[in-house]
């Protein structure tokens, strides 16, 4: 198996981009991300397949792949323990394919703090996320070296909307449904605000981008939505 730990600097400097799955991420035309790092968040592969990584964790997410492009686990960052008890036998030869994290979903913010400082002193750890696979993601690529990192359509609703993209294969993945701010949404938010205020006292930038034709950056915010 191979850890994150081990890949350590492999993007040292580099900007990364994290692709989520908002409705708005319809907005950036097929090609936005040629020649970009990125990792795409769960599904968010199905729109852009040349993503340089896919971060999952749940079921839903690994099943699929499993059964029908096993191949894709050579990109994959992977939470340990896996929740798919007999993964690892699905997997069959690509079970040592993917980087695989320590991950544990907290609800105390003060634990991401501590993850960025093990991140920053070079120290193995467990990462932890407030309940969102971004959180995972965000210090995935400050692991691997990332000077900035970019947020693309990554979900933290503060209105009543869809859920998830619909166009570009997604619906296969993700039903039609609308979804408001829930108490879980303004954790989201909240851990988001956490690691990027951390990781920006070291010196690592965590920014939000907006699609085309504006493409402008923005600061995290506890009050703005994606």
């Amino acid at each position: 198996m191979s850890w994150l730990e081990e890949k350590r600097g492999d993007l040292a400097g580099e900007t990364v981009w994290i692709i989520g799955t908002h409705p708005i991420l319809m907005k950036y035309d097929d090609n936005f991300f040629a020649g970009k790092i990125s990792i795409a968040l769960n599904f968010a592969f199905v729109a852009f397949p040349k993503s340089t990584y896919i971060c999952a964790f749940h079921r839903n997410v690994l099943d699929p792949i499993i059964r029908y492009k096993p191949e894709l686990l050579e990109k994959c960052i992977l939470h340990w323990p896996l929740e798919m008890p007999d993964a690892l036998k699905r997997f069959g030869k690509y079970k040592d394919s993917p980087v695989y994290m320590k991950a544990a979903t907290t609800h105390t913010p003060a634990n991401l703090v501590s993850s960025v400082e093990a991140i920053r002193q070079k120290k193995s750890t467990r990462y932890f996320g407030l309940s969102s696979i971004l959180h995972f993601a965000i210090q995935a690529a400050a692991v691997l070296g990332a000077k900035r990192i970019l947020l693309v359509a990554c979900i933290h609703k503060t209105k009543l909307e869809r859920h998830h993209a619909q166009s570009r294969g997604m619906w296969l993945f993700y039903p039609d449904v609308q979804m408001g701010p829930t108490p879980r949404q303004k954790e989201h938010q909240l851990g988001t605000l956490t690691l990027a205020q951390a990781l920006g006292r070291h010196g690592i930038e965590v920014l939000r981008h907006y699609p085309p034709p504006r493409g402008r950056l923005e600061e995290v915010s506890i009050n703005a939505g994606w």
